[in-house]
């Protein structure tokens, strides 16, 4: 598995994947493994594939404080490690955190701010909520 290969780095990573495989139960099994997320430069991008797994195994516990995390980078450019990983900006994590937990109005918000900070670094992703 990765992570005897990689440690508790690629779990977050490895859940995200499993859960877009439509492979839920073996991501809400590498989920429930992780470990807290490291406070480093790695934070808003493996925070963002712990929210990407959540949201699509349906997990709620723990979205919550996921989402007060991530909350002050809300207007960060896309997360980045500093090398060659970029993903999406972190607004639209908070976006799919919020309607996860049934915060519609908020995710709405946070999908806008999303597509704004996409554009502005001219994301071909569309993205939209």
């Amino acid at each position: 598995m990765a992570r005897d290969a990689y440690g508790p780095l690629t779990e977050d990573l490895l859940a995200a994947a499993l859960a877009a495989a439509g492979r839920l139960d073996e991501a809400r099994q590498v989920l429930a493994q992780a470990g807290p997320i490291r406070t480093d430069y790695f934070f808003k991008v493996l925070a963002t594939f712990r929210a990407m797994a959540m949201v699509g195994i349906g997990e709620k516990k723990g979205a919550e404080e996921l989402y007060a995390s991530l909350l002050p980078y809300r207007d960060a450019p896309p997360p980045s490690s500093g090398f060659t990983l970029a993903i999406r900006p972190v607004a639209y994590t908070l976006g799919e955190l919020a309607r996860l937990v049934g915060r519609d109005d908020e995710a709405a918000t946070h999908f806008a701010r999303a597509a704004t900070i996409a554009e502005r670094w001219n994301s071909p992703l569309g993205i939209t909520g």
